[in-house]
């Protein structure tokens, strides 16, 4: 079964930070991050799209990330979508992790 473990930080979730970017490590279980789009679609690959307070902000073909923040508090999610960046059905999703910028 596919899943997205969940998206951790240098941080705990509900957590108060400061700094200009956050970085991003997701864990993948069942499925593998592929570099290249394609329209052959297998559903043990893919590749990874961030959302944070659920408007998508990144595309990215790896697990780990640095994503520019400003003071306020963040929703951030991740979807492990197909190789042509369609959502598989069902969708893989983490749950949200909620933290705040001062």
């Amino acid at each position: 079964m596919l899943a997205v473990d969940g998206v951790s930080f240098a941080l705990a979730a509900g957590e108060t930070v400061s700094g200009t970017t956050v970085h991003v490590v997701l864990s993948l279980t069942g499925a593998k991050i592929v570099s290249q789009t394609t329209t052959h679609i297998r559903p043990d690959e893919g590749h990874v799209h961030l959302f944070v307070d659920h408007v998508l902000v990144s595309m990215n073909y790896g697990l780990e990330q640095d994503l520019p923040v400003h003071p306020g508090t963040y929703a951030l999610s991740a979807e492990f979508v197909a190789a042509d960046h369609a959502p598989f059905n069902p969708r893989v999703m983490s749950a949200d992790t909620i933290f705040t910028v001062r």
